[in-house]
């Protein structure tokens, strides 16, 4: 049993299940829909857990904090890193993004192909007036307009979106961003509630997530299984010559991502005092559900990986990850920061200390924009950057919608890496295991993860 078990969980397993989804889904469509129920059926239970384990691995956390005497400024230390990280990524993309730019300039090939496909898809639009948003095809310049009008009402009414009015609809509706601003309100809550309540609600909440966890962990054993199920259906009539139409938009983008991916490795490494092997080891499994599936259900093995294997302060991950997992933001920032240089260059614009600026505050602002944004529309929220630049924006917004469904999975990835560099930072004071027990004594409550 112990065999089958590791062979569930070996490396090489979820790599053939991702090569094997693929095949599947370009190959053999039909059996890829009789797949999908499988698979559709097995994410929704870990989607379900994991939705449960949110709120309560926040509220525990944040309390522990709060209520061992000196802890609390950490909470308004979290705030402040979380803009430091979206002004971090900012700036590292637009650098890398010059850098690498050399080789992956627009060329007028570039140019001609995304002409054909405006064109390709402006005719789509004719025949198909309803339901556009469901092939991926360019929406028209009125819908994007709309779009980016109803997000782009000010800074204050964004963030006064974030605060709900019913925990339970966010929950229902999967509103990560409300269910933290909740959880995090109720965790700061602590401080003004009698030490033997909190005790009873901490200890209510550790029970759960341990029993949720246990759950969790035992559907990840057929993990494989749902990943085959899942990427068969995703890739599902992908049209693939999109990539190689406007390879050079695609490799500015995943260089990008890449220059990032290592940097935060590099960060890690720095805090865990880990070899790479170690670290890939540790944090395989999240990365794996990220990239199949997103970043709330990679939540919980995420700081059970951080916790248990690198060895960080649980409190500290349990109220740091969520929020930064949570999100989701971080690598739509790099993304739209690169696709603007790109643009740029793309139309021959030079790009100047103003340029530079704009793009740098742009693509924040068009990242916190984009938290709920429908799924597809997110990407036209480019314009928050380009409209200043006085650059047309459709041929762009074509362009990564067109990519959106190959990069998705990325995006996911690349945002639970920044996520983990950037709590490994925040929960570097690590705990020996010799110090642990006084830990338990110093935070007054059992810690049963």
């Amino acid at each position: 049993m112990e065999r089958i078990k590791h062979i569930l969980g070996s490396f090489w397993t979820i790599i053939f299940s991702l090569f094997l989804g693929v095949v599947i889904g370009i190959y053999a469509p039909g059996i890829a829909t009789v797949c999908e129920p499988f698979g559709d059926i097995y994410f929704k239970l870990i989607e379900m857990a994991c939705t449960i384990m949110l709120p309560i691995i926040i509220i525990s956390s944040i309390g522990k904090i709060v209520i061992s005497e000196g802890s609390s400024g950490f909470v308004y230390k979290i705030l402040i890193a979380l803009f430091i990280t979206f002004a971090t990524i900012s700036g590292i993309s637009i650098l890398s993004s010059i850098i690498v730019s050399p080789i992956t300039a627009p060329t007028s090939e570039t140019t001609k192909n995304l002409g054909k496909l405006i064109i390709n898809s402006q005719e789509k639009n004719q025949d198909e007036p309803v339901d556009v948003l469901k092939s991926y095809y360019f929406i028209r310049e009125l819908d994007t307009e709309k779009e980016v009008q109803k997000k782009d009402t000010g800074i204050l009414k964004i963030i006064a979106d974030f605060f709900p009015n019913n925990i339970f609809e966010s929950l229902a509706n999967k509103k990560t961003v409300e269910v933290l601003i909740f959880s995090i309100i109720f965790g700061l809550l602590f401080k003004y509630i009698p030490q033997l309540t909190c005790n009873s609600i901490i200890n209510l909440c550790d029970s759960l997530f341990e029993a949720f966890n246990t759950f969790l962990t035992i559907l990840l054993y057929l993990l494989p299984f749902g990943i085959i199920s899942l990427i068969s259906h995703q890739t599902t009539g992908l049209d693939f010559s999109v990539l190689f139409s406007l390879i050079k938009l695609g490799e500015r983008i995943a260089l990008v991502f890449i220059v990032i991916f290592i940097i935060c490795l590099l960060v890690i490494k720095y805090n865990s005092r880990k070899s790479f092997v170690e670290i890939f080891k540790a944090l395989k499994e999240p990365m794996v559900l990220s990239f199949v599936a997103e970043n709330l259900v990679a939540m919980p093995s995420l700081i059970t990986a951080m916790t248990e294997k690198l060895n960080f302060n649980r409190n500290k991950v349990g109220s740091t990850a969520p929020l930064w997992m949570g999100m989701e933001i971080h690598a739509d920032i790099a993304l739209f920061a690169a696709a603007s240089i790109f643009t740029l260059q793309l139309y021959g614009i030079p790009l100047g200390f103003n340029e530079i600026m704009i793009i740098f505050v742009g693509s924040i602002a068009a990242g916190l924009s984009s938290l709920g944004a429908a799924a597809v529309l997110w990407v036209a929220l480019i314009r928050i950057i380009l409209d200043p630049l006085d650059i047309p924006s459709s041929p762009i917004i074509l362009a990564l919608m067109l990519f959106e469904p190959f990069f998705n999975g990325l995006l996911y990835l690349l945002n639970a890496v920044i996520s983990c560099a950037a709590v490994s930072i925040l929960a570097r004071e690590q705990k020996p295991k010799e110090k642990a027990s006084l830990d338990k004594e110093e935070i007054a409550v059992p810690l049963k993860y």
